[in-house]
């Protein structure tokens, strides 16, 4: 079987202007993003250009491929400035999004959690029940399963006063209270990782920073289970050797048929103290056998390599890759970003990384990813990515048909 999936990238608003749409958010890192349904609900992040003390709430509506941004704050969703945040629903009636830790403009006054009605926009402060966790940042994958919301890792500090927090929050959004996780056998702290929940009640933790200069090995997969509150520690192959996936963090994953989809992300150590973008761009896991491989692309040989970037999964079907940077603009300082550290340079100032652009090896994967577009540099480009976004949508739906008939 086949598995295949659209990779569609919204990096570059400008073609939605030919549509007629009044409101373009601008490029940014530091985002949360959710999806309810046809929607993905982005809050916050910090833009290049911030000039607003206050925090961006919008969504955009990929029902169809058709992306429309619709902004809330204007509706009503005001929220002080935050980014390196981490959000996720409620996870029962999906009326609320609930938007936990980060930094805030306003430290003195900083509450840890809001939440976001998307029903009437209005942005609360919620009285939750128990100890309430230690505000930091960096925890950017937040897992929510049967009204709990699961919170791992993350960091307090900043330049050379970084501490990694190694700790596993839970919140419960039915009951408004705060409890804790089992940590025995728990990976160390972690940063800029990824969270994947798999339909068992598993979460697996992949990817991130783990001190100072150190990153996790793709070879481990930390898995945690939700129903019986146990770690365990995986260890991970690849198909082939020499396209072992590199460490990494920022990067972003989904969860599509039996694989988790990885993308983007960045890399550094001692010897590199800038961010290079980590090696190979896609790598998807199967979930079974805990087995790397690299998807062959088709019709797509310039895949952006991006990281702090947003990524969800439509239609079980479709990838939508927003935001984020590219890896000629990351410019990583020896601490972690923050609001203040990420602000871009101008190309003169960044140095420019020899990265050696190989052809991966062919492999027997039986999965491919079919990528029906292009990153936007301009509106025609972006035209052209909204044709063929909805050409490939009746294309699934015509081959989901077929395959229920």
């Amino acid at each position: 079987m086949i598995y295949k999936i659209l990779l569609i990238f919204v990096l570059n608003q400008l073609f939605l202007l030919g549509f007629g749409q009044n409101y373009v958010p601008e490029p940014r890192v530091g985002q949360a993003a959710v999806i309810i349904e046809d929607k993905i609900y982005y809050i916050g992040g910090y833009k290049f250009n911030q000039s607003q003390p206050t925090s961006d709430v919008f969504y955009l509506d990929v029902k169809e491929f058709k992306f429309t941004w619709t902004d809330l704050v204007s509706l009503g969703a005001n929220l002080t400035l935050t980014s390196w945040h981490t959000a996720s629903p409620n996870g029962i009636s999906l009326d609320s999004i609930f938007i936990l830790g980060g930094v805030h403009l306003d430290e003195a006054n900083m509450n840890y959690v809001y939440k976001l009605d998307i029903k009437t926009n209005v942005i609360s402060v919620p009285i939750i029940q128990g100890k309430t966790p230690q505000p930091r940042q960096g925890m950017n994958s937040a897992v929510s399963i049967e009204g709990k919301i699961y919170i791992f890792g993350g960091y307090v500090g900043s330049g050379d006063n970084i501490i990694f927090v190694n700790s596993l929050d839970i919140l419960d959004t039915i009951n408004l209270s705060w409890s804790v996780g089992s940590l025995v056998n728990s990976p160390v702290g972690r940063i800029y990782y990824t969270a994947t929940l798999l339909n068992d009640g598993t979460i697996y933790y992949i990817g991130g920073k783990v001190d100072r200069n150190n990153f996790s090995p793709m070879t481990e997969i930390y898995q945690y289970d939700t129903i019986g509150d146990k770690w365990s520690l995986k260890t991970a192959t690849a198909e082939v050797a020499e396209t072992m996936p590199g460490p990494r963090m920022g990067h972003t994953a989904v969860l599509g048929s039996s694989k988790i989809i990885v993308y983007g992300g960045l890399y550094y150590n001692d010897d590199i103290p800038y961010g290079i973008p980590s090696k190979e761009t896609i790598a998807m896991l199967d979930i079974t056998t805990l087995v790397w491989s690299i998807p062959p692309l088709e019709n797509f040989n310039n895949i952006p390599k991006l990281a702090f970037h947003s990524a969800k999964l439509v239609y079980d079907a479709a990838m939508i890759i927003t935001f984020g940077q590219k890896y000629k603009w990351i410019n990583v300082p020896l601490n972690v970003p923050t609001k203040d550290s990420i602000k871009p340079k101008s190309k003169s100032e960044i140095p420019s990384p020899n990265i050696s652009k190989t052809s991966p090896p062919q492999t027997n994967s039986n999965s491919k990813i079919l990528i029906v577009c292009v990153s936007i540099g301009s509106v025609a480009a972006g035209l052209t990515l909204f044709v063929a976004s909805i050409f490939a949508y009746k294309r699934i739906k015509k081959n989901k048909n077929q395959s229920s008939s």
